[in-house]
C-alpha cells in the first residue's frame, strides 16, 4: 500500500493547540468573572449577617439592662439575670464572628479585583439580589449549553488533535512513496568574482566562479522516486495503539461532559 502525498499534519495540530490555548484563556476569564460575582454576593451576605448580629446584640443588651434593673429592685431572680447576661455574651461572640467573616469577604473581593487591602475605603454592595421568580426554558438552555459551552468546544478540539496525531502515528508504520527532485547551480574559478587578474604562467585572465556560472553549462539536476517500507517498528505500532486509546478516552470524556450539561 502506497501512502498518498498529503500536507504536513503538524501545521493543523499546531493550529488546534492554539485554539486549545484560546479555550483555556476563555475558561480562565469565565472562572475569574464567576469568582468575582460569587465574592460580591458573599460580601452582601456577610453584611446582612452582620446587620442581623448587631440587631440581635442590641436586643440582648436591652434585655440584660432591663433584667439588671429588675434584679436591683428585687423583682427578678439572679438566675434570670445571669441567663440574660449569657445571652448577651453569646450575641457578642456572634457579632465578632460576623464582623470577622465580613472582613474576610471584603479581603477576598479586593484580592480578586486587584484592589489594595488597606486603602481607607469600605466596600459595600450597592445592588440588591433579584427576588423575581425564575422560569428557565429548559430546552433552550440545553441547546445553548451543548452549543456554546467552552468545555465542550475545547474537548472537541482535543479529540480532533488526537485524531490527527493518531493519523500521523499510523503513517509511520505504512509504506511511503515520495517524489524527489533537485537542481544545482555550479561554478568553478580561481576567484569568486572577476577582478581582471592575469595568470602569471599564461598571461591570460583567470576565471571567476560567478563568471563560470553564467558562461559554462555546469548545472546539474536530479529527479526520482523514493520508496520506504517499515519492517517491525514495534515502538511505532505501540505509539499508534496508545493514540487510539487516548482518542477513545477523549470521546468518553466528551460524552460525560455532554451528559453532565
Amino acid at each position: 500500500e502506497y501512502l498518498p502525498i498529503r500536507p504536513c499534519l503538524h501545521v493543523a495540530i499546531a493550529r488546534i493547540n492554539q485554539d486549545l490555548s484560546l479555550a483555556d484563556f476563555e475558561i480562565a476569564v469565565r472562572t475569574a468573572l464567576r469568582d468575582i460575582e460569587n465574592a460580591y454576593w458573599d460580601l452582601y451576605l456577610a453584611y446582612r449577617l452582620y446587620d442581623t448580629s448587631v440587631t440581635a446584640h442590641e436586643s440582648a443588651f436591652q434585655t440584660w439592662r432591663e433584667a439588671q434593673t429588675k434584679l436591683e429592685v428585687g423583682t427578678l431572680k439572679k438566675a434570670e439575670e445571669l441567663q440574660a447576661r449569657d445571652r448577651l455574651y453569646e450575641t457578642k461572640a456572634s457579632l465578632e464572628l460576623a464582623l470577622n467573616q465580613l472582613y474576610q469577604s471584603e479581603s477576598e473581593l479586593r484580592r480578586l479585583i486587584g484592589l489594595p487591602m488597606n486603602d481607607g475605603t469600605v466596600l459595600r454592595p450597592s445592588e440588591e439580589p433579584i427576588v423575581a421568580e425564575l422560569r428557565p426554558d429548559w430546552q433552550a438552555s440545553l441547546v445553548d449549553g451543548l452549543t456554546h459551552r467552552v468545555e465542550l468546544r475545547r474537548q472537541k478540539w482535543q479529540v480532533k488533535s488526537l485524531m490527527l496525531q493518531l493519523d500521523a502515528a499510523r503513517s509511520l508504520v505504512r509504506p511511503s512513496l515520495n517524489a524527489v527532485a533537485g537542481y544545482n547551480v555550479l561554478g568553478f574559478g580561481n576567484t569568486l568574482a572577476s577582478q581582471k587578474v592575469l595568470d602569471p604562467a599564461t598571461g591570460t585572465p583567470t576565471n571567476s566562479a560567478f563568471g563560470s556560472m553564467s558562461r559554462d553549462d555546469l548545472n546539474s539536476w536530479t529527479v526520482g522516486m523514493q520508496f520506504s517500507m517499515p519492517v517491525g517498528l514495534r515502538q511505532a505500532r505501540s505509539q499508534a495503539r496508545n493514540y487510539e486509546l487516548q482518542v477513545a478516552k477523549a470521546n468518553a470524556v466528551l460524552a460525560a461532559q455532554e451528559r453532565s450539561i
